[in-house]
């Protein structure tokens, strides 16, 4: 048999390598390992890093031999020639008879194997095997011949074996006795030290913005940064190439469909271009969507096959694919007559519903442009979304997403859009989608059924569309509109879900704060606090606590009411799912009030500093003022008095302007302090007397 002699040394590296320090060679001499596997996707640089340890290994006086595995190597008999004739070239063959090297077909190749052993046995010399593109080997036959070796060899023969699927080379036993050493996508992928280097030593500059975006774009994915690399060579607009590069670029599109996709039997590319569409998958996902198929196995086969499958968990229930594996095959998809994304989508989200996955399942409607089931989700849960976990920017991103013809059939939709733009301080935005409703409605009364599925459907409407205007009557200081308001929906819908109804006792709770009425108003954020325990909806929680904290303080109960803010901060950590900017800024700035009041300055210092960087980018303008005097109070408290009176009178004729008549007093208290400060004792009295009027005309109260 003709030797092709590139199969029996190590491969010439056509590009700049990239040699990772920090994976040295296995350290075989210990006795602590046998084999080393290097198991990952196509393109991670497995060849590169065994001509590395090759290297390192010839350079620490090991014996080396290296064998290129092809698909013509299924032959057991071929493929025991050419491991003879590796072993032969490395170990010197003048020093060695290797009887076994005529290896006759007709011959069983167990007897073969044991010459083989028997004679390396004799030389007791120290050898290593490189085995690479081990995954070409589909015999069981020619597995034979491996496993056989790594398990019957003497300790001097140790094995260093790549491949893009799983080894099926029997090494149960060498992984239970810490013998075996694993090498996986993971630890070849680039890390940004990595890219960095890689960058250097190829003369092409990268930013350091650039670098981080290069490996979050492509996963630390070797090839992909090479091929970024060459692109780059040609354009030094890197951010622009960044910005727009995904799966479907033609030279990641090529290598994938030449080199992964075209390898694969029909059944298993059939499967990818099915889940593909998902961003993250489990079995039982996976049924639901594909029929008559073995999917269990299919499923099995790309975990083996390492196409590109990266688990989302220590149990491996749920996968995803590579970012830019999952784009290829997404367009690959939308080419295939025989994939109906539509159907596989709906069918999906049927799972999803069924499963409590609501937020996927809409995504991925809107996604596939299923509108009416998307709508009819979102309707159904856009309670859960916004009251209980507060994540205005998801429904936000919904709403736009649906036609408005869909909205129009589903009213409710509006109904709580309008609420996000209320928790987020948009207030006229919020009016004009109730003034939408409200037309709406009017149409609709002239033309239902009594008795009918759509009255009933106007009703809710209707009931939903009061307890949104009562709560932007509370968030616009319209006190009296706002009591008014709450104590009647609450009186007709008391039966209501408790998350409506607790938010409404908190409005109604933050009203009669405002008028002074403490007693109505703790009974309020009792109720609120009570209803939201019980569902353990922690982001109603979260108001009720900093109403109670307001109620507190305000009555110069500050320890307790520094309590309550805690409670309040604990509930915005345990609220998880989404975090509001303006939730943690409502929370930082009660928490400063707080400390000002019991003087407590270093910790104020603190929770200023933290408050200004929350809020950089205030959500609104009432917010953004709140902001303006936490500034004033840190320029009043480091003795910079003048730009402190500055700050407040300009927050002050804001307040007067918008009615925002809790800030204008709130400002007024602060100038008050201000003037004390500096002794200007009739200045402080003519503003105290201004506060007492001001109060009268607005609250019909007396503040002396």
């Amino acid at each position: 048999m003709n030797l092709i002699q590139t199969k029996i040394s190590p491969p010439q590296i056509g590009f700049i390598p990239l040699y990772r320090t920090q994976l040295k060679s296995p350290d075989f001499s210990s006795g602590n390992t046998k084999i080393a596997s290097v198991i990952a996707p196509a393109g991670f640089g497995k060849s590169t890093l065994l001509v590395q340890w090759h290297q390192e290994a010839k350079q620490n006086k090991w014996i080396c031999s290296w064998l290129s595995i092809d698909h013509s190597d299924n032959d057991p008999h071929r493929l025991l020639h050419y491991i003879i004739a590796t072993l032969k070239q490395s170990l010197s063959a003048a020093s060695i008879s290797f009887e076994c090297t005529q290896t006759d077909p007709s011959l069983p190749i167990e007897s073969l194997l044991d010459k083989l052993i028997v004679e390396l046995a004799e030389l007791n010399q120290p050898t290593i095997l490189f085995l690479d593109d081990a995954h070409l080997l589909s015999s069981k036959d020619a597995k034979k011949v491996i496993s056989h070796l790594i398990h019957h060899t003497s300790p001097e023969l140790n094995f260093v074996i790549a491949s893009r699927e799983n080894l099926d080379f029997e090494l149960t036993r060498l992984n239970s006795q810490h013998l075996l050493k694993k090498i996986g996508a993971k630890q070849l992928s680039f890390s940004t030290k990595d890219v960095e280097h890689y960058f250097e030593k190829s003369a092409t500059s990268l930013m350091k913005k650039d670098t981080h975006q290069l490996v979050l774009m492509t996963e630390g994915w070797p090839v992909a940064i090479a091929l970024i690399k060459l692109a780059l060579d040609s354009n030094q607009d890197a951010s622009k190439i960044l910005v727009n590069y995904s799966g479907c670029q033609i030279d990641i599109a090529d290598y994938l469909e030449e080199i992964v996709f075209d390898a694969q039997p029909d059944a298993l590319q059939l499967f990818m271009l099915t889940i593909c569409h998902f961003d993250r998958f489990c079995l039982e996902l996976c049924e639901s969507i594909i029929i008559n198929q073995n999917i269990k196995m299919l499923l099995s086969e790309l975990i083996d096959k390492q196409l590109f499958i990266i688990p989302l968990d220590d149990e491996k229930n749920w996968f995803r694919f590579h970012h830019l594996f999952q784009d290829f095959l997404r367009q690959k998809a939308k080419k295939t007559t025989s994939v109906n994304i539509k159907k596989i989508i709906s069918h999906a989200a049927d799972w999803l519903e069924r499963k409590q996955y609501v937020e996927e399942a809409i995504n991925y409607l809107l996604e596939a442009e299923l509108y009416q089931k998307a709508a009819r989700l979102i309707e159904e849960n856009a309670m859960k979304c916004i009251q209980i976990k507060g994540n205005f920017q998801q429904y936000t991103n919904w709403f736009f997403r649906l036609p408005e013809e869909e909205i129009e059939k589903h009213s409710i939709i509006r109904v709580f859009y309008a609420l996000t733009c209320l928790y987020e301080k948009k207030l006229h935005e919020a009016s004009r989608h109730i003034d939408i409703i409200k037309l709406w409605i009017q149409h609709n009364e002239n033309i239902v059924s009594p008795g009918s599925v759509d009255e009933a459907y106007l009703n809710q409407v209707k009931m939903m569309i009061d307890w949104v205007h009562a709560m932007v009557t509370s968030c616009a200081d319209q006190i009296d509109d706002s009591v008014t308001a709450c104590e009647d929906w609450l009186a007709k819908f008391s039966f209501m879900p408790s998350e409506q109804v607790a938010a409404l006792y908190c409005c109604l709770g933050f009203a009669f704060l405002s008028k002074y009425d403490f007693n109505q108003g703790y009974a309020a954020y009792l109720k609120s606090l009570h209803l939201s325990e019980s569902i353990h909806n922690y982001y109603g929680m979260l108001y009720c606590f900093t109403l109670g904290g307001k109620l507190l303080a305000t009555q110069g109960k500050l320890i307790t009411a520094n309590e309550l803010y805690l409670k309040a901060q604990s509930c915005l950590d345990k609220s998880g799912e989404t975090k509001e900017i303006f939730l943690e800024y409502i929370t930082a700035h009660h928490r400063s009030e707080l400390l000002w009041q019991q003087a407590n300055i270093e910790e104020f210092c603190q929770t200023v500093s933290a408050y200004l960087d929350i809020s950089s980018m205030p959500p609104s303008v009432e917010l953004a003022m709140a902001t303006a005097i936490a500034i004033a109070r840190y320029h009043q408290m480091t003795d910079n008095v003048k730009m402190a009176h500055s700050k407040l009178i300009a927050i002050q004729d804001l307040a007067l302007s918008r009615d925002l008549h809790r800030l204008y007093l709130f400002c007024s208290e602060e100038q008050i302090r201000l003037h004390l400060q500096l002794n200007e004792l009739s200045q402080a009295r003519h503003l105290l007397d201004h506060c007492e009027t001001y109060y009268a005309q607005k609250f019909n109260l007396n503040v002396s």
